[in-house]
């Protein structure tokens, strides 16, 4: 699969970013004189435009690569967001992007850390591990940072997954009636195109949990609420007839990336 690469810093963008998002609207006048409004859901876009400076040699080729295998506009490739959450839904864990294991219940309207009710109390009622879990049609092989918040009324242990399927990377923590962000760090020596996040419960656990998130990058940033879909977006595509590169040193190189994609129904 093709995929936009990540910088050294484990990243795949530099500030500033540009994020811009279109949608249209069909009017459509009646014999009446009435006039239809409605959206036009097929034609709903993302833009971006990547401004870089400093980066490396190996860094400039490896987009330039992308740009080659992608022949320019013509194939797509997967982008994930650098600016929002690449979990669906991050805000509803009953929702079916989320897999739950049997022996897992799940409450809402629990108490959040910001103040509101948007938490989720999840149960383990099996002797096994268990848990919930979301995959993303993302390249296994990169860099992610996976961080919820997480708390109990009693003492209780959870962990962080990662896995494609046969490696398998975890972070436990025991959990407090205080909420803890807890995170980890991905690097799947994988080549695979999917990438499944979970997060388990030990036997008997009953634990809090609010604001997962899944990000490019090796560190978590502020927490982004996802209704809907999250920023993976694997038609994406070049928005430019050529790219080009400014060398301002040895091994130093500028360049502004633009890449667009249509938001499936």
């Amino acid at each position: 699969m093709l995929y936009y690469p990540q910088l050294s810093s484990g990243g795949t963008s530099q500030f500033p970013i540009a994020r811009q998002e279109a949608h249209r609207t069909v009017q459509s006048a009646m014999p009446s004189g009435a006039t239809i409004r409605s959206l036009d859901a097929g034609a709903d876009s993302v833009q971006w435009k990547l401004t870089y400076s400093h980066l490396t040699d190996a860094e400039w080729a490896a987009i330039e690569s992308l740009y080659k295998a992608a022949q320019g506009r013509l194939n797509a490739f997967t982008f994930l967001d650098p600016t929002d959450n690449l979990l669906a839904w991050s805000s509803d864990l009953t929702n079916s992007v989320w897999t739950m294991d049997p022996m897992v219940t799940v409450g809402g309207g629990i108490g959040d850390p910001n103040g509101g009710t948007g938490a989720f109390q999840l149960t383990n009622g099996g002797q096994t591990p268990q848990g919930v879990g979301q995959t993303l049609p993302a390249p296994a092989g990169l860099i992610y940072a996976f961080s919820a918040y997480v708390s109990s009324a009693a003492p209780a242990s959870v962990s962080l997954v990662a896995t494609d399927g046969t490696a398998v990377l975890h972070e436990t923590v025991n959990t407090t009636a205080g909420w803890t962000r807890v995170q980890m760090e991905s690097l799947l020596a994988s080549s695979q195109g999917k990438i499944t996040f979970r997060i388990e419960l030990a036997p008997g656990a009953q634990v809090n949990v609010f604001g997962p998130q899944v990000e490019a990058q090796p560190t978590a940033s502020l927490y982004k609420a996802t209704a809907g879909r999250g920023g993976v977006y694997p038609e994406s595509r070049f928005a430019q007839d050529e790219i080009q590169r400014v060398s301002t040193g040895v091994n130093q190189n500028s360049a502004v990336i633009q890449i667009f994609t249509t938001i499936p129904d």
